[in-house]
């Protein structure tokens, strides 16, 4: 079976019979021309995508009339992303310790913590007091990153 006759099963039927054409179309012509740039818009995702997309799109499109190519192409995106490898949990050696989801940290969140670990060994570097709240919050930075470091190794991703 081609791409494109999978995305017109998947998708495109189904969007036909919940869904009006929209009103410019006013030949057959036009809407099979319509219907082509559907299926050359949705042709890259799996089968899976599409069938696990098409109902995202029809719990949430609001009008009578088709949903835009945009919005079924960012349903099917939305479901590609959430199914990628890379986003399952990586596997633990047998008998290692679980870490919790909190110790991990996203590289936005670590990049932040590190940053300003720098900042303040530089403030110290140049003979800047510490106030109280910065050597609480040093400490906590500290708590984070070891935490980090050791849930990586752990997991097996340690640097």
């Amino acid at each position: 079976m081609s791409a494109r006759q999978t995305v017109k099963d998947a998708f495109i039927a189904p969007m036909t019979v919940a869904f009006a054409p929209p009103r410019h179309l006013k030949t057959a012509e036009q809407t099979a021309a319509a219907l082509t740039q559907y299926a050359e818009a949705l042709d890259r995702f799996t089968r899976a995508e599409l069938e696990a997309g098409w109902p995202k799109v029809r719990d949430s499109h609001a009008y009578r009339t088709w949903p835009s190519i945009a919005e079924c192409v960012a349903a099917c995106a939305d479901v590609r992303q959430m199914r990628r490898p890379e986003r399952a949990a990586p596997r633990r050696a047998a008998g290692a310790p679980r870490p919790a989801a909190a110790d991990i940290l996203s590289p936005a969140s670590l990049r932040e913590v590190l940053g300003w670990i720098d900042a303040n060994n530089r403030r110290l570097n140049e003979g800047v007091p510490l106030k109280p709240l910065d050597r609480v919050i040093g400490r906590c930075a500290d708590t984070l990153i070891a935490r980090h470091e050791r849930a990586l190794r752990r997991t097996g991703r340690a640097r």
